[in-house]
């Protein structure tokens, strides 16, 4: 049997969807979506860290909620360019 080392327990309940709504025959109201996008970015901050931790500084893709701030754009920017890096051999 293998094991696991990490397991991301989303806390949906089975089926996904918590409204019952009377005349429908499913439910609705998907509670994976935010959930799911929640465990990605925690997952992204815990990597992150382990990565600091390890004396490399990983490059992150910055917040943009404070309107003309540069620094952000320019880690905007070095951020797709690591991207871009890290997909190149898929063009060549």
């Amino acid at each position: 049997m293998d094991v696991a080392d990490v397991v991301l327990d989303n806390r949906c309940p089975p089926g996904d969807c918590i409204i019952d709504l009377e005349g429908c025959e499913w439910r609705t109201a998907p509670t994976s979506t935010v959930t799911g996008a929640m465990l990605i970015n925690m997952l992204r901050a815990l990597t992150a860290e382990k990565m600091l931790e390890r004396g490399v500084k990983p490059v992150l893709l910055p917040s943009h909620q404070f309107p003309g701030q540069s620094s952000a754009a320019e880690q905007l920017e070095r951020f797709y360019e690591a991207y871009r890096r890290s997909l190149r051999h898929l063009y060549e």
